[in-house]
């Protein structure tokens, strides 16, 4: 065959390819790519063409191959960087999606390509670059609602709402395109319940803490109340093998210093692991080095004191206002945070093999299922602990401070039980051995022990730094 008839074959493959392609017969499309990729295999266009295919039919592993191949051809190019990007990241390989993403962006100012960087900046929790790049992408075209959409998120999830209240009044009238409206909606509908729950603390600051409104919080409405039917039924698992556990004996209860509250606070971030480190404390020094984390400590501090005195799960209405308040109490002063409001948007945790957390959604109505069907059946103490630990960190109901309340409900339900609250170092906290044990958990609900193994080490961590801070205290 000639070179002529094999440019006119591979030609007709592409254009039908592409017909196909714009019907949305993807395995058509697919077939019609394979054979000219085949037929020239050097030709750019088959390639990326047959990549954007295999993505939109589900076979990510063969649209990485094929978008392998056009970097090999051209990997200079910004689309084929872009679409590499794209198959790297359905392939869950995120820091090297991100790579991709930037390199073509740093040889195209295309919107589209600037838009897909964007996302994927702020899906690895580099929101402040994300949100510059969008603005980048709608300085080249302020129509393009996609980039913007994606803006008034980014603002959204750094809780910067006059922003991103501007941005989604710069949307109202535009065409809100199919894969945009979803979001679209989850944004107006975000607004809407942080109107309701500002409100509602604006009545608790002037009515104060005891005199609560608690009862305007039912006024939740449709989209808010959906549930997580997978995270309640690995709940409802791990509380079937509850009575079948080996719970480990607790350590021996020890008398908590006065000023615990302090001493648990400084134990979260970790800004101390050691008697030492709390004694050699100069509150008053400015120039200290981790003054950040010392001063969340200090503000967590407020938290603690306040869940050992305000703890009322007995109902679905009042177990919703206690972590509310858990956590209006633990972060109040801290930049980029919204006490006592549950997220608005779904969030992520990067270094967690799960990925995205549960949909914002599903917030309300989860925790409303699980205290009014599963809570009062746990057996009280460490039991409780895990569950609400677990239930916490999976649900992730706030943007940020996740890890603070689930590490308040822990002691709590210990204390409230009678036994010694639990003290972490950062080798054994939520990023250490009760992260490795929560996956271990996730892969099988019905053994709890990896769990109740860390608190326990916990506990006795803090009965030993009780006893020592006591001893050096008498010296």
């Amino acid at each position: 065959m000639n070179d002529c008839n094999i440019e006119s074959e591979w030609l007709g493959h592409v254009q039908n390819g592409m017909s196909a392609m714009a019907r949305a017969d993807w395995p058509v499309a697919v077939r019609s790519f394979q054979v000219a990729t085949q037929t020239q295999p050097q030709r750019l266009e088959g390639w990326v063409n047959l990549s954007t295919a295999l993505l939109e039919q589900g076979q990510q592993r063969d649209a990485l191959e094929a978008a392998r191949e056009a970097g090999r051809i051209h990997l200079e190019h910004p689309a084929v960087l872009t679409l590499l990007g794209d198959a790297l990241r359905q392939n869950g390989y995120q820091d090297d999606a991100l790579q991709s993403y930037r390199a073509a962006a740093a040889r195209s100012n295309h919107p589209l390509v600037l838009n897909k960087f964007g996302c994927a900046l702020r899906y690895s929790n580099f929101k402040v670059e994300a949100a510059a790049v969008f603005k980048k992408a709608l300085r080249s075209d302020a129509n393009f609602v996609t980039a913007r959409v994606n803006l008034t998120a980014t603002y959204l999830m750094m809780n910067q709402w006059p922003e991103a209240k501007e941005q989604l009044a710069l949307l109202e009238g535009k065409p809100i395109g199919k894969a945009d409206s979803e979001q679209y909606r989850e944004l107006v509908a975000a607004f809407q319940e942080y109107d309701r729950i500002a409100g509602f603390w604006r009545e608790v600051h002037q009515l104060g803490i005891a005199n609560a409104p608690v009862q305007r919080l039912i006024e939740a409405s449709e989209p808010w109340l959906l549930e997580d039917s997978k995270l309640l039924a690995v709940l409802a698992e791990m509380i079937r093998s509850a009575d079948s556990l080996d719970l480990l004996p607790a350590p021996e209860t020890v008398e908590l210093p006065e000023d615990w509250d302090r001493v648990e606070a400084l134990f979260m971030i970790p800004y101390i692991e050691t008697v030492d480190q709390y004694l050699s404390i100069d509150q008053k020094q400015e120039s200290e080095e981790n003054l950040d984390d010392y001063g969340e400590s200090l503000l967590y501090e407020t938290g603690v004191r306040f869940s050992r005195v305000h703890r009322d799960f007995s109902s679905p209405l009042a177990a919703e206002f206690t972590l509310r308040a858990w956590h209006a109490k633990s972060v109040d002063g801290l930049t980029g945070f919204l006490p006592g409001h549950f997220k608005h948007l779904i969030n992520h945790i990067g270094d967690d093999p799960g990925g995205d957390k549960s949909h914002q959604f599903v917030v309300i109505g989860t925790l409303k299922r699980f205290f009014a069907e599963y809570y009062q059946s746990l057996p009280e103490g460490i039991i409780r602990a895990v569950v609400g630990l677990y239930l916490i960190i999976e649900l992730h109901p706030f943007s940020n401070g996740n890890g603070r309340i689930a590490m308040l409900w822990v002691n709590r339900e210990l204390q409230s039980a009678g036994e010694m609250p639990a003290l972490f170092t950062r080798q054994m906290g939520l990023r250490g051995e009760l992260r490795q044990a929560r996956f271990d958990v996730r892969s099988n609900p019905s053994d709890l022990t990896p769990l109740i193994q860390v608190i326990r080490r916990g506990q006795q961590y803090a009965v030993d730094f009780c006893r020592e801070l006591a001893e050096k205290r008498s010296l």
